[in-house]
């Protein structure tokens, strides 16, 4: 999976905990997310599950779009 961020800030948790069309996250106190800092860019993202632990690698790449038809899961 392929991601552009042009601010460097991503954010890694639920999509409930995120602004998105009209809608706000609930109160700040519930949310259970956290913000990382990388350099401004393209990433190429690899994720793996180890035991009850999700392992996230972010490589830079020159890609940033997806043609994603199905949803990701984590099995």
């Amino acid at each position: 999976m392929n991601i552009k961020s042009p601010s460097g800030k991503i954010f890694i948790g639920a999509g409930e905990d995120t602004t998105g069309g009209d809608l706000e996250p609930d109160d700040s106190e519930y949310i259970s997310g956290k913000k990382i800092s990388l350099e401004k860019g393209n990433y190429l993202i690899l994720l793996k599950k180890n035991e009850n632990n999700i392992q996230i690698s972010f490589i830079k790449s020159q890609y940033f779009s997806n043609n994603l038809q199905e949803p990701i899961r984590l099995g």
